[in-house]
């Protein structure tokens, strides 16, 4: 789903009426779907859904925002699936950096605060974070402190 989602997106942005890159791109959501539902969620998905309730931004660019510096959390104890996910996205040895770089070239924000984030929320975020079950289930334990850090990372 990856590697697809990654050469489809930018084709669509190029490209709004190019069919197949279309067909791509959501060929490679279902097939990201079906990662999820065989899955449990972590901290980027967690603050994300925190983040867009305080401030309504969109999920998804919550998202966006946030993977990379969560990924950079999580390097550490998951080599193997940062580096598969890194080749995917063309650089096996920064999947963080790699999806830095296509959100970047879809030419969506990369900062929270020009997604009309306060700084502010991010102290309310990461409070909230410790009752999210989402950030809960990550792979590392996320203390209030680090879900601060990884939101400050992502400002």
């Amino acid at each position: 789903g990856a590697r697809r989602l990654a050469s489809a997106l930018p084709a669509v942005v190029d490209d709004p009426d190019d069919v197949e890159a279309r067909t791509d791109a959501l060929a490679g959501a279902a097939l990201a779907g079906r990662c999820l539902q065989n899955s449990s969620m972590g901290v980027h998905h967690g603050l994300a859904q925190l983040v867009g309730g305080r401030t309504g931004i969109a999920h998804g660019l919550a998202n966006a925002v946030i993977l990379p510096h969560a990924m950079r959390f999580n390097a550490d104890v998951a080599p193997d699936e940062m580096m598969m996910i890194g080749e995917a996205l063309g650089d096996p040895d920064d999947a963080p950096g790699a999806v830095a770089r296509l959100v970047e070239r879809l030419g969506l924000p990369t900062r929270l605060r020009d997604c009309d984030v306060d700084e502010e929320d991010l102290d309310a975020v990461a409070r909230m974070s410790q009752a999210s079950h989402a950030v809960q289930a990550n792979l590392r334990p996320v203390g209030e402190g680090d879900a601060r850090a990884i939101l400050a990372d992502a400002y």
